[in-house]
């Protein structure tokens, strides 16, 4: 396939397209990040009359940092030996009132004055520059976090997103079910490079997908050589070396660095390779820890192991006594059994976890965790300050997030959103110390981050949690999983995509899985919510009258006064919405968000009955405890109310006149991975016939007549 067609980026041809003339573009990011392809590909889809060109940038011997084209390009100046008489060339063939579009490629090879050339051009004529490269020119490289020369797109901006990579397998024909596309994204971390490596490897055999991507997680099956080549060959060797012998960890820190490999200059190391994310990435903006990319360190780990077993059982070894002298018994022992030591550490064993909660606040701990499963986090709270778990971790302790964890849920779900990212912040901060990296109380950090940035009505913010929680958890606890996917439906739901809302919690729910979300009923109450939403009333009175009693009181009420709102405004309803909602009003309920929510709805109702100034006073007092924490977005409001806060209007995209069932969409999504009809009715416990009428009920809706038509169908309306 035409590289062209296999990395097409509409995401990153829109961010290029939305840059001025007179100006340069940034894309700084590492080896196989996808940088040329994407540059190139982009550049044709430029229009006339803009005139384009490729450059690749080098030092040549006549002294310019730049040589002709090796692309077909529409226009291009390359007679001059001068950056004047280069510039003289433009402008008398026309660059002076033609926009023009330059990619030049391979930035991290330009002579020191480049960058400042290249700003008298932008300035001078109608050119929009788009450099790409490792890194910026050394002399004209910005100081961390300085984005003030240009706008730029990054390693993360370039890497894949989980929905991209499921559109570049069904683009390969790769029909992977929904769990194994996540865990390519998260093997993979999103890197281009990898991404194909996979999807080619997938595509390449006929193999368990899952057995393809342990090895390819293992063993960085297939990168080695690129990796020695294309990353490691760039560096001094004995700097190259020493990278190599520190890969034999997860995550490294410079004192870590110096145990390894004996280098007194480890910081300088690492923050070089850091530079633009080439190598390595830090934990966090603040964290002095950092770890390899993922894929790359497999490569390197594998090729010791394979080559010099000796230095690795050595390097092991010196892993373990480091960690056992740091309080990280678990790390200790896992260095220790690779090294085949008979000891744990060389003259030191690892001392036993410091800051692990006592037997009284453990079991503190569960009983708040139980708590919050049932949405009562004043339950929870009361739990915590009886026990004691509430004690932060001493110095040099063992990192135990969970104290921090539980109180961060709490916060979250009384609705105190600045306190939640707080503790979630802090959660991630203590693992970070510690250099670790995967744990689920990574995970629980960024579900609590992304419903932060949920209820403060941002999207984008959300996102980027959720796609950090699919690549930096391989294996998540199935509450993370389950966790994750109420998120992306009550995301959809908040944007006003309530149709795919709703078949994120069907499935839920029919895998039985809506029990390990936190609080467990949050999927059927969302459930009601969206019914409303797409104005099916019948339906959400017939869930609401089946799931009322295991809502809590408040929300229980909430939602039916929401469903009494939908009769006729006489004062019988007005009473009966009084008397679900008033004790309500009188004595708050535990969340923020309920609260809130009580208001708007008897704001909703009071305009119904002319009552403006009363409904004007509650949406006042509403606005007020929203502002108190940011929130934009009610959690749970039904979007199409006009009253109360801002919120997204429904999306216009495309859906079905007649949507699928509970059961089509089961086998539709089945239909993704590689099982048979019989494996089908086996999975969903049905008779082969059932299979085979949902399957001709699914393409009769989708407007298909093959399997393969109907899952691309389904992933185009956002089905799955």
């Amino acid at each position: 396939m035409p590289a062209a067609k296999r990395l097409y980026r509409p995401r990153l041809h829109r961010a290029l397209d939305r840059a001025d003339q007179h100006s340069i573009t940034a894309v700084l990011a590492p080896a196989g990040a996808g940088k040329t392809e994407l540059a190139t590909v982009w550049l044709r889809t430029v229009p006339p009359p803009h005139r384009t060109a490729y450059v690749q940038v080098a030092q040549c011997p006549d002294g310019r940092w730049w040589c002709p084209t090796t692309l077909p390009a529409r226009w291009w100046p390359a007679g001059a030996t001068t950056f004047d008489g280069w510039l003289d060339q433009l402008r008398q063939q026309g660059g002076g009132t033609t926009p023009c579009t330059v990619v030049l490629d391979g930035a991290e090879t330009a002579a020191p004055g480049a960058l400042a050339q290249l700003d008298q051009l932008v300035t001078a004529l109608p050119v929009h520059v788009v450099l790409c490269g490792r890194h910026a020119p050394a002399s004209a490289d910005p100081a961390p976090g300085d984005e003030s020369l240009f706008p730029a797109l990054n390693g993360a901006d370039l890497a894949f997103t989980p929905a991209e990579t499921a559109d570049l397998c069904d683009r390969h024909h790769l029909t992977l079910p929904p769990t194994t596309v996540r865990r390519l994204y998260a093997v993979t971390e999103g890197w281009a490079a990898g991404v194909v490596v996979a999807i080619a490897a997938l595509a390449g055999e006929p193999h368990d997908p899952d057995t393809v991507l342990d090895r390819l997680e293992r063993t960085g099956a297939g990168l080695h050589d690129y990796v020695q080549n294309e990353v490691l060959a760039e560096l001094p060797a004995d700097v190259a070396d020493a990278v190599q012998a520190s890969s034999i960890v997860e995550t490294v820190n410079p004192e870590l660095f110096t145990a390894l490999t004996g280098r007194a200059d480890s910081a300088d190391i690492l923050a070089e390779l850091s530079r633009n994310d080439m190598f390595a990435c830090r934990l966090n903006p603040t964290s002095h820890w950092y770890r390899y990319r993922r894929l790359w360190r497999a490569a390197i780990v594998t090729a010791l192991h394979e080559q010099d077993p000796a230095t690795a059982r050595e390097l092991h070894r010196r892993a373990a006594i480091w960690y056992g002298h740091h309080q990280q018994p678990a790390e200790a022992l896992r260095h220790a059994l690779a090294g085949h030591g008979p000891t744990l550490t060389a003259g030191a064993s690892p001392p036993a976890p410091a800051g692990r909660a006592a037997p009284g606040a453990a079991a503190g701990i569960a009983e708040a965790w139980l708590a919050l499963s049932h949405g009562r986090p004043d339950l929870a709270q009361a739990a915590l300050d009886t026990t004691g778990a509430r004690r932060p971790p001493a110095p040099g302790d063992a990192p135990d997030t969970a104290p921090l964890r539980v109180q961060a849920v709490i916060a979250y779900q009384r609705g105190q959103l600045r306190k939640a990212a707080r503790h979630a912040d802090r959660m991630r901060a203590v693992l970070a110390e510690h250099g670790i990296t995967g744990a689920d109380d990574e995970g629980w950090a960024l579900l609590v981050l992304a419903g932060v940035a949920i209820a403060r009505g941002r999207a984008k913010q959300a996102h980027r949690h959720l796609y950090r929680l699919a690549a930096e958890l391989r294996r998540p606890d199935p509450q993370i999983v389950a966790g994750e996917r109420f998120l992306t439906a009550l995301l959809d739901h908040q944007q006003g995509r309530h149709a795919a809302a709703l078949r994120h919690l069907e499935r839920l729910i029919t895998d039985g899985l809506d029990t390990l979300v936190i609080p467990r009923w949050a999927p059927r109450a969302l459930r009601i919510e969206a019914l409303l939403a797409v104005d099916l009333p019948s339906d959400a009175r017939r869930h609401w009258s089946h799931d009322a009693g295991v809502l809590p009181q408040v929300l229980a009420d909430l939602i039916a006064a929401k469903l009494l709102l939908l009769d006729d405004a006489t004062p019988e309803v007005r009473q009966r919405i009084d008397r679900r909602l008033q004790p309500h009003l009188q004595n708050p309920p535990p969340s923020l968000l309920h609260d809130i929510e009580v208001r708007l709805v008897l704001a909703a109702d009071a305009h119904r009955h002319g009552d403006t100034a009363h409904a004007a006073h509650l949406e006042r007092q509403a606005a007020a405890l929203a502002a108190d924490e940011g929130i934009h977005h009610p959690r749970l409001l039904d979007p199409r109310w006009p009253h109360g806060l801002h919120r997204a209007a429904p999306e216009r995209a495309e859906t079905l006149i007649v949507p699928l069932t509970a059961a089509e969409t089961a086998v539709c999504e089945l239909l993704q991975g590689f099982m048979t009809v019989t494996e089908i009715a086996r999975a969903l416990k049905v008779s082969p016939n059932t299979v085979k009428t949902h399957m001709a009920g699914v393409y009769r809706k989708l407007g298909v007549h093959r399997r393969r038509d109907a899952v691309r169908r389904a992933r185009e309306l956002g089905l799955f």
